[in-house]
């Protein structure tokens, strides 16, 4: 056996190397920017998490958020478009999709220079 599920082959925690979940990451850039990946398929990811039942293995779940973090690197209007249905539905669940789902709202986070917060004095 090679160790590789073909119907699901992302399988964090169950095998997948941070090196491979990192060429993943940069494939799926690198099919965004060439407009390889409809925005059909964000629907069906996005779907899954929606109409899982009971039985939805929770790796399912978790390498759909992790694939839509890999998404919202590249376009972080995914995270900022369905914010409420993220929330609803990656905090009702495991441990472990909570925190897939946070590390997606993170991709919603802008990255560099911080806005300066204005700030009172009191007296």
């Amino acid at each position: 056996s090679s160790g590789i599920n073909a119907e699901w082959p992302l399988r964090p925690g169950y095998g997948s190397t941070t090196g491979e979940i990192m060429s993943l990451e940069e494939l799926v850039k690198l099919l965004l920017e060439k407009e390889h990946i409809s925005p059909r398929v964000i629907k069906v990811l996005l779907d899954l998490l929606v109409d899982r039942t009971p039985e939805t293995p929770v790796y399912e779940l978790n390498s759909a958020l992790i694939i839509l973090s890999m998404v919202a690197s590249f376009d972080a209007s995914l995270v900022t478009q369905n914010l409420s249905l993220l929330i609803s539905v990656g905090f009702d669940s495991t441990l472990s999709v909570a925190r897939y789902t946070c590390k997606l709202l993170q991709k919603a986070a802008p990255i560099g220079k911080k806005k300066k917060v204005p700030t009172a004095t009191l007296r």
